[in-house]
């Protein structure tokens, strides 16, 4: 993948259409190409499954604490919980306004 001559088209002052079809045609001469975009959608497979088994993990220690309230004295789930959601909150997000999210 010529990295340089996609870091000209992204830097250049082509409208986002003319840089999308420039780099499009730069990637498509690349013989490694294929192989390149394979190595990107297992990437990207393998955070999604970290993120859903990170998910999983929260909504279990939730509803643990909801039968449970007993286990979570001193709020240490809820802070795992927020920090959860500040680490992750381009990939995921609370479903209401929580103040101390934002």
């Amino acid at each position: 993948m010529n990295l340089d001559v996609i870091k000209q088209i992204v830097t250049g002052s082509y409208s986002d259409r003319e840089k999308r079809a420039l780099i499009l045609q730069t990637l498509s001469e690349d013989e490694s190409v294929i192989p390149d975009l394979l190595d990107i959608l297992a990437f990207e497979r393998k955070g999604r499954k970290e993120l859903i088994q990170e998910l999983n993990f929260q909504l279990s220690r939730a509803h643990t604490i909801i039968i449970a309230p007993e286990l979570n004295k001193d709020k240490f789930v809820h802070k795992e919980i927020v920090d959860f959601y500040k680490k992750n909150k381009d990939k995921a997000s609370h479903c209401f306004k929580i103040t101390e999210l934002q």
